[in-house]
């Protein structure tokens, strides 16, 4: 089945809209990078919000290392350095998705970046720097969660040292 990216739709449609336009993803995504480029600190334009939702959903389906890492890059830059969470939630929401995928199994270098995130919650928040530890909270509800598959969950697991497994395991804050 053949499924197609439609802007401002959360999943992808199997048959274009009569009202769409086709737009190739090269074309998208110098569009998105330039309008990054100009945006103001704070500030997601929309085809770069676009640009994050079709890589949350095409990698699933359809990895690719260039795009992923296009995808990881740009999120967690315009997290850390452009106060702008858009792609961050959406880069969270696809390693929620690879990992809670049971026809795959979690790619070894996207766990490992998974991780590398939630622990830099936690140094950040050691540090007294400010963080919302949005990706060690929703690894924390993954690891506890008995529906993540055990191919996944083993696979994570070869990244989770001893320190972060006891905070995973921690009881949660209320």
């Amino acid at each position: 089945m053949r499924l197609y990216w439609v802007k401002d739709n959360d999943q992808p449609v199997d048959c274009l809209p009569s009202f769409s336009e086709r737009e190739r993803y090269l074309d998208l995504y110098s569009k998105a990078l330039k309008e990054r480029d100009e945006a103001s600190k704070g500030v997601s334009p929309y085809n770069v919000d676009v640009l994050y939702g079709f890589w949350s959903h095409f990698l699933l389906r359809n990895f690719n290392t260039t795009m992923y890492n296009d995808f990881r890059r740009l999120a967690v830059d315009d997290f850390e350095n452009r106060e702008s969470v858009a792609g961050f939630k959406a880069l969270l929401k696809y390693y929620k998705e690879a990992l809670s995928n049971e026809n795959h199994s979690i790619r070894t270098r996207v766990a490992w970046h998974y991780v590398d995130l939630a622990k830099r919650d936690l140094e950040n928040e050691d540090a007294g720097r400010r963080t919302d530890k949005l990706a060690f909270k929703q690894l924390k509800n993954q690891w506890r969660d008995g529906a993540t598959s055990l191919r996944n969950r083993k696979v994570l697991g070869e990244f989770v040292d001893d320190e972060l497994r006891t905070t995973l395991d921690a009881p949660s804050e209320r």
